[in-house]
């Protein structure tokens, strides 16, 4: 059920009459502004307490009501209250909370002096020149740069040493909010100017495209060895660089073996990789050297020996 002086459309200006202490949308009395959704109002009251009520037409309010206006949530308040205990006077200032139940910012017996809704409020402090012998009997207060913004239960912070005699508010400063200006930003993340981060392209080529790949290390080289040794290998060859992946424990020669002649290849039983290919093998582009041709004899020439030539002889021995 709608409740009435509420608008379910839109935001509802409502006033308040001071002479029947209600809310009206009739223009009548103090404007607390335009309300919507959860717009609340605030109340202080002389006893030192704060309570937030919705901005309905019915609600009721205190008979010692100070201040009444619509809640803020960022809003700075300044309290100056009498300490019971010690008679002396405190100064504090606070955000109010949001809460369902009145709230107390000055608790029993301590009592609220004066109250301000000022953002810069000034006080005037007049001194009993009966108890102070040194200083000047009118001081004055900044209450912005006296005491910071405290908790709503914090007690606050003692205004003078020495007995007061009168406290009053002056007219509060006139300081001019800080335009806000948007950002500048920076020409690069570490401010230096002109140095900019160059874009990222992402590049279709592969990894092997790129860069070449690195030569690998050689762990072993295998030394020269003769035509007798490695048939197929050109004398003076610098040797095979080759990299030893396993041995093969079967394979693997003990003591024993090695006394023994075995005509088997000394490579038998070693697992590994070519890493350089023989000069003669790695140079795919380079033609072998032919040999050179030997002419052939002349059938008509010089075929028959000479009479005096015996010719190839040998002599074997036979058996007798």
């Amino acid at each position: 059920q709608r409740q009435e002086g509420v608008s379910t459309l839109g935001s509802l200006n409502i006033w308040y009459d001071e002479t029947v202490q209600r809310l009206n949308t009739d223009d009548r009395g103090i404007l607390l502004g335009a309300f919507s959704g959860t717009d609340r109002i605030i109340t202080v009251m002389q006893s030192g307490q704060y309570k937030l009520s919705s901005f309905d037409l019915s609600t009721h309010f205190d008979e010692d009501m100070i201040l009444i206006e619509k809640y803020d949530p960022e809003k700075v308040y300044t309290a100056v209250y009498l300490e019971n205990e010690s008679k002396q006077y405190y100064i504090k200032r606070f955000r109010a909370e949001l809460s369902d139940k009145k709230v107390e910012f000055v608790e029993p017996p301590d009592k609220l002096v004066l109250f301000t809704i000022d953002p810069y409020p000034r006080l005037e402090l007049v001194f009993d020149m009966k108890f102070k012998t040194k200083g000047t009997e009118v001081e004055e207060v900044v209450a912005h740069e006296f005491i910071g913004v405290k908790g709503i239960k914090a007690k606050g912070k003692r205004l003078a040493l020495h007995t007061l005699k009168k406290i009053s508010w002056l007219e509060p400063l006139e300081v001019e909010e800080p335009a806000e200006t948007e950002d500048e930003p920076a020409d690069d993340e570490t401010g230096i100017p002109g140095m900019e981060d160059e874009p990222f392209v992402e590049s279709d080529e592969s990894d092997e495209e790129i860069g070449e790949l690195e030569e690998p290390e050689v762990i072993g080289v295998i030394p020269d060895l003769a035509d007798d040794d490695m048939t197929g290998s050109p004398a003076g060859d610098p040797g095979l660089k080759f990299r030893l992946d396993s041995v093969d424990p079967a394979e693997t020669a003990t003591a024993e073996d090695l006394n023994e002649t075995d005509e088997s290849s000394p490579m038998e039983g070693l697992t590994g990789t070519l890493l350089k290919a023989p000069e003669s093998l790695s140079q795919p582009g380079q033609q072998r050297k032919k040999r050179p041709r030997i002419p052939k004899p002349d059938p008509s020439a010089g075929s028959k020996k000479e009479d005096d030539d015996p010719g190839d002889t040998f002599q074997m021995e036979l058996p007798l």
